[in-house]
């Protein structure tokens, strides 16, 4: 173990590095973030949709914007034209309806935090997402819904379950857990009143990421290769 270093990540370093935010959308939105990893995203996006048309005093003019993974293997399947809230992320938009699968499509990482920032909250599965919104002060549900009686990582729930390097996240009161899609709409009510604890916030990071506001990746790494 003392041949063994903490450096954290280089992809976070955009999140204390990159402070010139841009409008996404005009519209609040809430933004739901699609994973590599599938799971019925359509199924939730479209709970969540109807929830917003249908709880108009709550939600008010806010929009659903769908951020899917870049590396989605099944893309194209999400159309605007079925919702009456969802935008598709500009980013990724005309990528994502060619519907071509390539790995090395790799969007800018600058544009992240501006996407993020914007947001009322953020809901996707246990990703490093919930991380980068953790960053940003962002809010986050995890989708976590168990939809088949065999072990799969193909539904949220068994993805939330095999992911050792979140290990210990669903024990964080930083994140809201959506294990039911009857519940989506209260998960959302209670993320939004939900007070952010800032002393919880800085020990999840440290956990996870590393300590950058005191130092940054480069300097770990850097100690870490001269050690």
């Amino acid at each position: 173990k003392k041949n063994i270093y903490k450096v954290g990540c280089s992809r976070f370093e955009t999140y204390y590095t990159e402070t010139n935010y841009k409008k996404i959308l005009d519209n609040p939105y809430i933004l739901f973030v699609g994973m590599a990893s599938q799971f019925n995203e359509k199924k939730i996006l479209k709970i969540i949709d109807e929830t917003i048309s249908d709880n108009k005093k709550f939600f008010h003019d806010i929009k659903l914007l769908y951020r899917p993974h870049p590396w989605q293997k099944n893309l194209g399947i999400i159309n605007e034209k079925d919702f009456e809230n969802l935008v598709l992320d500009p980013q990724i938009k005309e990528h994502y309806n060619k519907g071509i699968w390539k790995i090395d499509f790799q969007p800018s990482l600058k544009y992240y935090p501006s996407l993020i920032k914007g947001a009322e909250l953020v809901i996707g599965g246990a990703s490093t997402f919930l991380l980068e919104a953790t960053i940003m002060k962002t809010k986050y549900i995890v989708i976590a819904i168990k939809e088949k009686s065999y072990e799969s990582i193909n539904d949220s729930y068994s993805i939330l379950n095999s992911y050792t390097h979140l290990d210990g996240i669903t024990n964080n009161k930083l994140l809201e857990f959506c294990y039911e899609y009857n519940d989506i709409y209260q998960s959302i009510k209670r993320t939004k009143n939900k007070i952010y604890p800032i002393d919880e916030r800085k020990e999840f990071l440290e956990f996870y990421i590393g300590n950058n506001n005191v130092e940054r990746y480069e300097e770990r790494l850097y100690k870490s290769i001269m050690d």
